[in-house]
């Protein structure tokens, strides 16, 4: 058994992303069963066959890495594997696929899988910035949560928009620079576009 404890702290990102790969391939050429503990998510997506995420001394979730980035348990587990959106809601509807939510602003969201949420619970709907989209308002066709862009990011590969939704928090989104997609600019009515599949709803007080 391999025991790793944070082996690529301190390192520069250009650095790290390459000793990641030759961790990687090492792992799979040996075939040997290794522990590697860390605090950076994307080391912890990357090179992990079956990931735990802990906290407070204790295991919050355990499964494989793109289930636990997907379909956290709980804000903590979000929050520990990279950047989401947590938006308040409530639920208004119990469907027999899912159940439909209202945010902070009166805006009404699906969400597949019913657990144990009913009619009147409340709970935070984890979003991704990567998994949302964003149209003109007048555009917008599927679910989605209206807002106004309030900044805009450039960072050679995306764009990082933050959306005022109404809510306590703005919603980030990451578009790709690819020049297909429109930029939108400071004031822009736009939609941020949600899949069912992709959100997450979790307890408000679950950490």
């Amino acid at each position: 058994m391999l025991l790793l404890d944070e082996p690529l702290a301190n390192i520069d990102p250009t650095a790290r992303k390459t000793l990641r790969l030759e961790l990687a391939k090492l792992h799979r050429d040996l075939a040997v069963t290794t522990i590697h503990a860390t605090r950076n998510a994307a080391d912890a997506l990357a090179l992990s066959d079956r990931l735990a995420v802990t906290g407070g001394g204790r295991v919050l979730q355990v499964g494989d890495p793109d289930e636990l980035y997907h379909r956290p348990s709980s804000r903590a587990v979000a929050e520990a594997l990279g950047p989401a959106n947590f938006v308040p809601v409530g639920v208004v509807e119990v469907r027999d696929l899912g159940v439909v939510v209202e945010t902070e602003g009166g805006h009404r969201v699906p969400v597949a899988g019913i657990g144990a949420f009913r009619e009147g619970s409340r709970g935070l709907l984890v979003l991704r910035p990567e998994t949302l989209s964003l149209v003109e308002a007048a555009m917008a066709r599927g679910p989605g949560i209206p807002g106004r862009v309030a900044l805009r990011v450039f960072e050679g590969a995306r764009h990082l928009y933050e959306i005022e939704v109404g809510g306590r928090e703005p919603v980030r989104v990451e578009v790709p620079s690819s020049g297909v997609i429109p930029i939108f600019r400071l004031g822009d009515r736009v939609r941020v576009e949600v899949s069912s599949d992709t959100v997450v709803l979790i307890p408000e007080t679950a950490r």
